[in-house]
């Protein structure tokens, strides 16, 4: 079976300029803050423009515990508002989160709010470990209703092309695979991001099976005209820069 190839980047990642190995990319557009509050994410107006030139692209909210759902959804509506985006992802990690019954039924709300309000796809993010110990306890019900994004990094690494991912327990479809090549520290180069290592994805399907997914049938004269105003735009911006300087 032929599997699209993406990546997934943030602020950490510090540079994109995608080579023709991307197939796809998921770009952080917000997060919630750790002492509440959401924040778009520091490069994701830079990592926007250069995301055009990849075939399929999408982005993701880190979703946290320490702010209300309601909060961070409109916020990352705000943030997204008038991208030309092909799917969203709420990320559910344990990482500067509190794992209650309320931060999962949180995430969940965020997803269906998120759902209603655009005609977007919406998926969900997580790991075996969560979706078993949290999400299925807690939103078993409500988990299969999304798509999934499954982060899973230790099973056969090097045969990402061909196998499936270790999967949470009662569930078998998936649609992306987050997954790490072999020994971090690989692939930033090749795939066009500004450090040694970047998360690498596969989509279960080829390209065309990923676009038949997100019912993607792409205006080519609209992205051009996109690409040409944000150019104008970084143009002025440079020139405002060296005006000043």
């Amino acid at each position: 079976m032929t599997r699209a190839i993406g990546i997934d980047i943030s602020y950490y990642d510090k540079t994109f300029n995608p080579t023709p190995l991307v197939e796809f990319v998921t770009m952080r557009a917000s997060y919630g803050g750790y002492a509440g509050g959401t924040w778009k994410d520091n490069l994701f107006d830079e990592f926007y423009p250069q995301s055009l030139k990849v075939p399929v692209r999408g982005v993701y909210h880190y979703f946290s515990s320490h702010s209300n759902w309601k909060e961070q959804a409109d916020k990352f509506l705000e943030i997204v508002s008038g991208k030309q985006l092909d799917y969203y992802a709420c990320d559910i990690e344990i990482y500067y989160n509190d794992m209650t019954k309320g931060f999962i039924l949180g995430a969940f709300d965020w997803m269906d709010y998120i759902k209603s309000n655009t005609t977007t796809k919406v998926i969900l993010y997580s790991n075996p470990n969560v979706y078993n110990n949290w999400i299925t306890p807690y939103a078993k019900t409500r988990a299969p209703q999304y798509d999934l994004w499954i982060a899973q990094y230790y099973n056969n690494w090097g045969n990402y092309l061909t196998i499936p991912p270790c999967m949470p327990t009662g569930r078998t479809d998936w649609h992306m695979w987050q997954f790490m090549p072999g020994e971090w520290g690989k692939f930033g180069k090749e795939t066009g991001v500004g450090r040694d290592g970047v998360d690498m994805n596969v989509f279960n399907g080829s390209l065309d099976d990923m676009k038949t997914w997100l019912g993607i049938k792409r205006n080519v004269i609209a992205e051009f005209l996109e690409r040409r105003k944000l150019g104008l735009q970084e143009k002025r911006r440079t020139e405002n820069k060296i005006g000043t300087s």
